[in-house]
């Protein structure tokens, strides 16, 4: 296993991250391989060779060997562990055959050669780069490659500190720099604004720099793609305000480990005392009182088995969808009834749950999970497919407020499909987040006995017209 870097600088620490990077790869491999390192039998690892190709403008031998030994603490105990990386020097006329054996090696070693050499001449880095580029694609070198991508390798050759001249062109631009923000911090004391460096290349680069700013109070952060990800999180941290949050945890203290499910009714019944809204509906016991049920409602019915021993209804025929008229209901009666009692004849039913048919709406899917360390956790997540395959969900522990439940909405990366996307109507969101606050409260009241809640789907329609529970099911400790 050969662990290759390319610098333009050497680094003193390059033993110690080839050491931390091959026990990642090592660690990797074991686990693809399935080795137990615990079992008496040796068991065999890939070689490593750790090489660092260096192109920079200091003068350095054709080959160094670093050793790791020489980072540890106590230098007078011989090591019982070591780790050698060699830095191969790739300038010009140096260490020929490992360039003759890389043709895009040797190629890209006489670009960056060629715009010294140009540099050198002309002073000016981008026109030194241009004319670089234009030399290696007349003499066949990278050709293919910068024709193709010249209009990206010019800008980061001169901005990425590939090449060395560019830090030395800039020293003086750079010391004016710091003594104009120097002297902006000092004129402004502590109403200055916070000021940051954020480099394009590595923050390793020029520590001398860094100890001027750091002086002065300017921190240099990493490159953008980092960077811009720490002001983010300082940003949040800075709005975060704990007046809106509940800061508190509703952590339970369970009796029994034994458990017991709620049919769907009794779910729904209890979740309606603490404020979430449920559709009306029945439990009918015959044919003919599912038939009288649907004189006095006309729209389509759904009609599930209800009983709290069977929670997968579906898979024992216990659903039917779309009822409409007497009749029809008096069918779905007696075609639920004998799918269920010929699949679980074990199970006690209490009846058929009858229930006017939600229309469709945005589906969102909210659990509780009963954590023995945080407690109730409510879970907010779309459904469907955003769940299923995105795991697209937010966690919270509970209580919290209607804020709270906001933020946890918008945390979701499907948040566009509650708040209007593509000339859809947005969501009665207000609705949602007091159902997920309802809930919560059920989670905080109910801590010593839940197990865990599950209310999928639920419907968020159009604003002002609210939200629908199409199914719940609560577990509890005994």
């Amino acid at each position: 296993m050969c662990l290759i870097e390319h610098s333009s600088t050497v680094c003193l620490n390059y033993p110690l991250r080839s050491l931390l990077y091959l026990a990642r790869e090592y660690e990797v491999i074991l686990e693809q391989r399935n080795e137990n390192i615990l079992k008496y039998g040796l068991v065999k690892i890939p070689t490593p060779a750790c090489i660092v190709l260096y192109n920079g403008m200091e003068k350095r031998p054709e080959v160094e060997i670093l050793k790791l030994s020489d980072a540890f603490e106590n230098q007078e105990v011989e090591p019982c562990l070591e780790l050698f990386v060699k830095v191969l020097n790739i300038n010009n006329g140096m260490n020929e055959n490992v360039l003759n054996g890389c043709k895009a090696l040797k190629d890209y070693v006489i670009l960056i050669s060629k715009i010294r050499e140009n540099y050198n001449e002309i002073g000016d880095l981008a026109k030194a780069i241009h004319k670089a580029i234009d030399y290696c694609i007349d003499a066949d070198h990278l050709r293919s490659f910068l024709i193709r991508n010249r209009a990206e390798v010019e800008p980061m050759l001169l901005s990425e500190g590939t090449v060395e001249e560019y830090v030395d062109s800039m020293n003086e631009v750079k010391e004016q720099e710091i003594e104009r923000l120097k002297k902006v911090v000092q004129e402004k004391g502590g109403n200055c604004k916070p000021i940051a460096m954020i480099p394009f290349a590595e923050n390793t680069r020029n520590p001398e720099y860094q100890e001027k700013l750091f002086q002065i109070g300017v921190p240099v952060l990493p490159p953008p793609v980092y960077a811009f990800k720490l002001l983010r999180h300082l940003a949040d941290f800075i709005a975060y305000e704990p007046e809106t949050k509940t800061l508190e945890l509703a952590v339970g203290h369970p009796k029994s480990e034994e458990t017991q499910a709620l049919s769907e009714h009794e779910s729904k019944q209890e979740l309606k005392v603490y404020g979430v809204l449920v559709p009306d509906e029945v439990i009918v016991t015959s044919k003919e009182e599912a038939a009288q049920f649907t004189k006095n409602h006309p729209d389509p019915l759904v009609m599930k088995v209800e009983s709290a021993d069977i929670l997968h209804k579906s898979d024992v025929g216990g659903v039917k969808l779309n009822v409409c008229g007497p009749e029809a209901a008096e069918k779905a009666y007696e075609e639920i009834m004998e799918s269920v009692t010929a699949k679980r004849p074990d199970a006690h039913i209490n009846g058929i749950l009858t229930v006017p048919m939600l229309d469709a709406g945005v589906e969102i899917i909210i659990g509780v999970n009963n954590d023995p360390q945080f407690g109730p956790m409510i879970m907010v997540g779309m459904g469907g497919v955003f769940v299923e395959v995105f795991k697209d969900v937010a966690l919270y522990p509970a209580p919290l407020k209607e804020e709270e439940a906001l933020e946890m909405l918008k945390s979701l990366k499907s948040f566009k499909l509650l708040n209007g996307y593509r000339g859809t109507e947005k969501c009665d969101i207000k609705a949602l987040c007091q159902t997920i606050v309802a809930i919560s409260n059920y989670a905080q009241a109910n801590k010593d006995v839940l197990k865990e809640l599950d209310i999928n789907p639920l419907f968020v329609y159009p604003e002002g017209k609210g939200v629908g529970v199409a199914d719940a099911l609560i577990v509890k400790r005994k």
